[in-house]
């Protein structure tokens, strides 16, 4: 090994990558092939019969909240989802890296993406390599003339459809959208919550939020980042060229008129509380 896997290694190499101007399965392979020159001496590779991955997430609504505008509900957001997975059935023995080094060092920049994201010598180029060098690993495994890949990525997509699948079906009385790392729900029950907390991967959960469901892909969420409309396009109108617009305008209007009342009510409090005070 050239030089020891950790942290301050791992920030150096990839603050030395070349600013990030375009994506390619090319630029994939050399920002991989330079990771691992850094760290190790000489690769060592394995000859395996790649499975072409099965792609497309499992995607599903519940009809009873189909085109419903629902308030102050929870979303469940996993984190690195796919890289993740990866990693626990790399662990597990259950798929494995043509080249070994490789299966070591994605390893560990996935287990500690936190730490060094969060460290303030990473430049903001060096937050894009990183994420590509996690995400891009899944897609372009498929490829059967990739350099470095893993041998069975239709464990992956197996893995994440069985456990969406299997929250939609088992709790599917709080179950309002889920698509693929996100799920959308009313409630999430003690079953629940022991079921997630026994999954191998990391998850957060984030309170009142404001979401409608049309279909798959197509919806109008609000949370903490602001209001957001998927699937939909606005044309030379300004209006939303589908045909659920009209509903998606009218509740992203509503949304707007309660942030507006938010924030007047925010103020007469300020002021409420300065005539107390005084």
């Amino acid at each position: 090994m050239k030089k020891e896997l950790n942290i301050e290694n791992v920030i150096e190499i990839l603050n030395n990558q070349e600013t990030f101007n375009s994506y390619s399965s090319n630029y994939y392979i050399g920002l991989v092939r330079s990771l691992i020159d850094y760290f190790y001496n000489e690769p060592t590779k394995i000859e395996f019969v790649k499975e072409t991955p099965i792609f497309g997430g499992y995607c599903n609504f519940s009809s009873e909240f189909l085109s419903k505008e629902c308030y102050n509900i929870k979303r469940i957001q996993f984190e690195s989802l796919y890289p993740s997975i990866i990693v626990n059935l790399y662990k597990e023995g259950k798929i494995k890296f043509n080249v070994i080094e490789f299966g070591e060092l994605y390893t560990f920049l996935v287990e500690n993406k936190k730490v060094i994201k969060s460290n303030n010598k990473l430049t903001n180029n060096s937050q894009t390599v990183l994420n590509i060098v996690l995400n891009g690993l899944y897609g372009l495994s498929s490829n059967s003339l990739y350099k470095f890949g893993i041998d069975k990525g239709c464990l992956i997509t197996d893995f994440a459809y069985k456990m969406n699948e299997y929250i939609f079906e088992t709790f599917k009385d709080d179950i309002i959208y889920i698509d693929t790392d996100t799920i959308y729900l009313k409630e999430i029950n003690n079953s629940l919550s022991t079921y997630l907390s026994n999954l191998p991967l990391k998850y957060k959960i984030e309170d009142n939020i404001n979401f409608c469901v049309f279909r798959k892909k197509t919806f109008v969420c609000e949370d903490s980042n602001g209001i957001r409309v998927s699937g939909m396009m606005k044309n030379k109108s300004r209006s939303y060229s589908s045909q659920y617009g009209n509903d998606a305008e009218s509740f992203v209007n509503k949304l707007k008129m309660l942030q507006r009342r938010k924030k007047i009510e925010k103020i007469l409090n300020g002021k409420q509380r300065i005539i107390e005070f005084v």
